[in-house]
C-alpha cells in the first residue's frame, strides 16, 4: 500500500512539474512577441496547456503578423519572415482544432492566411470566428478591421457576416468610436455603413454622426 500511495504522489509531482514547464517553457523563447514566433519550432512550441496560455500565443501572432512590414522585421532573414505566416496560422488551426469555440484563434488563422494570400482559407476562418464570436465586440473590431482591409478578397458569406458585425459595432458605444474613425479615412467605406447606420433607430443615426464629427474635428479633417 506504501508503494502504491508513494508511486501515485510521485506521478503527480511529476507530472505537475510538466504541466508547469509547458506553461513558462515559450516564454523562455524570447522576450517580445516577434522573438517568440521566430523561435516557435512547431505548432505547439509556443502555447502552454491553459487556455490563458493558448491566447498569449495567438496574440504573440497577431502581433508578429501585424509587424511584418515594420523596421525590426527587416533584421530578420528572409527565411525566417518567410516561415511567419505559415507557422502562426499552424497553430492557430491546431487550438482551434481542439477548441472550435476560439473565436481569437480563428480570426488569427484568417490574419496568416491573408499574408500567405489564401483567400479561400481566410475568408473560411474569418466566417468561422464570427460565428462562434458574433456577439463578442473586441474581436468584432479586429474582424472588421481585417475584413475591410481585404474588402475585395470578401465572399457573399463574409459580406454578410462582416455586415452583422459594423451593425454591433454601431449599436455598442466603443464601437461606434471605431467606425466613426474608419468613416472618416476612408472614403469607400462611407457608402456601406451609412446604408447600415440608415437602418437603425434615430437614436443610433444621431450618435453615430456625432461621433463622426468628433473624430473628424479632432483630426482635422472637419474644418
Amino acid at each position: 500500500m506504501f508503494l502504491a500511495v508513494s508511486a501515485v504522489c510521485i506521478s503527480t509531482a511529476i507530472g505537475g512539474a510538466w504541466a508547469m514547464y509547458r506553461e513558462v517553457q515559450p516564454m523562455g523563447l524570447g522576450f517580445s512577441s516577434l522573438e517568440r514566433v521566430v523561435s516557435m519550432q512547431d505548432a505547439h512550441s509556443l502555447q502552454g496547456l491553459s487556455i490563458a496560455s493558448k491566447n498569449q500565443a495567438l496574440l504573440d501572432c497577431a502581433n508578429t503578423l501585424k509587424a511584418l512590414r515594420s523596421l525590426a522585421m527587416r533584421y530578420r532573414s528572409p527565411e525566417e519572415r518567410a516561415q511567419i505566416a505559415p507557422k502562426c496560422r499552424s497553430m492557430a488551426d491546431d487550438i482551434v482544432e481542439r477548441a472550435p469555440s476560439n473565436a481569437y484563434g480563428w480570426y488569427v488563422g484568417a490574419l496568416a492566411s491573408a499574408e500567405l494570400l489564401d483567400w479561400d482559407g481566410f475568408n473560411k476562418r474569418l466566417e468561422m470566428s464570427w460565428r462562434v464570436g458574433a456577439t463578442e465586440q473586441w474581436i468584432g473590431e479586429l474582424r472588421v478591421a481585417l475584413a475591410e482591409d481585404n474588402f475585395s478578397r470578401l465572399n457573399d458569406a463574409m459580406m454578410a457576416a462582416n455586415d452583422a458585425d459594423l451593425h454591433m459595432l454601431v449599436l455598442s458605444n466603443r464601437g461606434v468610436r471605431t467606425i466613426a474613425q474608419r468613416y472618416v479615412s476612408n472614403p469607400e467605406f462611407r457608402e456601406r455603413i451609412t446604408q447600415i447606420v440608415e437602418t437603425m433607430p434615430a437614436q443610433n443615426q444621431t450618435r453615430f454622426v456625432n461621433n463622426v464629427r468628433r473624430y473628424a474635428n479632432a483630426s482635422g479633417r472637419g474644418r
